[in-house]
Protein backbone atom coordinates (compact mmCIF):
# COMPACT_ATOMS: atom_id res chain seq x y z
CA UNK A 1 0.00 0.00 0.00
CA UNK A 2 0.47 3.35 0.37
CA UNK A 3 3.23 3.02 3.84
CA UNK A 4 5.13 0.74 2.08
CA UNK A 5 5.84 2.49 -1.20
CA UNK A 6 6.75 5.47 1.52
CA UNK A 7 8.97 3.44 3.41
CA UNK A 8 10.66 1.94 0.03
CA UNK A 9 10.68 5.35 -1.51
CA UNK A 10 12.54 6.83 1.26
CA UNK A 11 14.87 4.12 1.78
CA UNK A 12 16.04 4.26 -1.81
CA UNK A 13 16.04 7.81 -1.52
CA UNK A 14 19.58 9.77 -1.97
CA UNK A 15 18.80 13.22 -1.79
CA UNK A 16 19.08 15.70 1.67
CA UNK A 17 15.61 16.16 1.27
CA UNK A 18 12.30 13.68 1.21
CA UNK A 19 8.86 14.81 -0.47
CA UNK A 20 5.96 13.25 0.62
CA UNK A 21 2.74 13.58 -1.71
CA UNK A 22 -0.22 11.93 -1.53
CA UNK A 23 -1.44 10.22 -5.15
CA UNK A 24 -4.20 12.62 -5.73
CA UNK A 25 -2.04 15.98 -4.38
CA UNK A 26 -3.13 18.80 -6.69
CA UNK A 27 0.27 21.56 -6.45
CA UNK A 28 1.08 25.27 -7.23
CA UNK A 29 3.50 26.41 -9.47
CA UNK A 30 6.50 26.85 -7.09
CA UNK A 31 5.40 24.96 -4.31
CA UNK A 32 8.58 22.79 -3.61
CA UNK A 33 10.84 25.78 -4.10
CA UNK A 34 8.40 27.79 -1.11
CA UNK A 35 8.67 24.60 1.14
CA UNK A 36 12.38 24.07 0.53
CA UNK A 37 13.43 27.69 1.68
CA UNK A 38 12.01 26.82 4.97
CA UNK A 39 14.94 24.14 5.18
CA UNK A 40 17.35 27.03 5.24
CA UNK A 41 16.38 27.68 8.80
CA UNK A 42 18.84 24.45 10.77
CA UNK A 43 16.27 24.60 13.33
CA UNK A 44 13.55 23.30 10.69
CA UNK A 45 13.20 19.43 10.13
CA UNK A 46 9.72 18.91 8.95
CA UNK A 47 7.87 21.52 6.73
CA UNK A 48 4.36 20.95 5.65
CA UNK A 49 1.44 23.00 3.86
CA UNK A 50 -1.93 24.13 4.32
CA UNK A 51 -4.62 21.57 3.72
CA UNK A 52 -7.25 23.28 1.72
CA UNK A 53 -10.97 22.26 0.79
CA UNK A 54 -11.40 22.10 -3.15
CA UNK A 55 -12.46 25.13 -4.02
CA UNK A 56 -9.15 26.75 -2.19
CA UNK A 57 -11.77 29.13 -0.23
CA UNK A 58 -11.09 27.30 3.46
CA UNK A 59 -8.40 25.80 5.50
CA UNK A 60 -9.48 22.45 6.81
CA UNK A 61 -5.71 22.13 8.39
CA UNK A 62 -2.73 24.17 9.00
CA UNK A 63 -0.35 21.91 10.55
CA UNK A 64 0.46 20.31 13.60
CA UNK A 65 2.80 21.20 16.67
CA UNK A 66 4.92 19.01 18.59
CA UNK A 67 5.32 20.03 22.39
CA UNK A 68 8.55 19.68 24.33
CA UNK A 69 7.05 16.34 26.14
CA UNK A 70 6.36 14.79 22.70
CA UNK A 71 2.49 15.60 22.48
CA UNK A 72 1.30 16.83 19.41
CA UNK A 73 -1.18 19.40 18.38
CA UNK A 74 -3.29 19.84 15.34
CA UNK A 75 -3.20 23.60 13.92
CA UNK A 76 -7.29 23.50 12.73
CA UNK A 77 -8.53 26.47 11.30
CA UNK A 78 -11.91 24.76 9.46
CA UNK A 79 -14.25 26.70 7.81
CA UNK A 80 -12.00 29.77 8.18
CA UNK A 81 -12.20 31.80 4.67
CA UNK A 82 -8.95 32.68 3.83
CA UNK A 83 -7.61 35.08 1.25
CA UNK A 84 -4.23 33.32 -0.28
CA UNK A 85 -2.03 34.48 -3.58
CA UNK A 86 -1.78 31.68 -5.78
CA UNK A 87 1.90 30.85 -4.37
CA UNK A 88 0.24 30.52 -1.06
CA UNK A 89 -2.55 28.29 -2.12
CA UNK A 90 0.21 25.04 -2.45
CA UNK A 91 -2.24 22.38 -2.68
CA UNK A 92 -5.67 20.69 -2.15
CA UNK A 93 -4.33 17.48 -0.38
CA UNK A 94 -1.29 17.33 2.32
CA UNK A 95 2.65 16.85 1.53
CA UNK A 96 4.89 17.03 4.05
CA UNK A 97 8.81 17.53 2.91
CA UNK A 98 11.32 15.96 5.79
CA UNK A 99 15.00 16.38 6.29
CA UNK A 100 16.72 12.98 5.32
CA UNK A 101 18.92 13.09 8.01
CA UNK A 102 15.89 13.51 10.37
CA UNK A 103 13.91 10.69 9.46
CA UNK A 104 17.16 8.68 10.06
CA UNK A 105 16.65 9.90 13.83
CA UNK A 106 12.89 9.23 13.83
Amino acid sequence: GFAGAVNLGVNLSSGDIIVLLNPDVVVKENWLLTLTEAFQNEQVGVVGSIILDSNQSFIQHAGAVIHKNGLTEHIELSFKEVSLTDNEKLMEKIKEKIKKSLKKQI
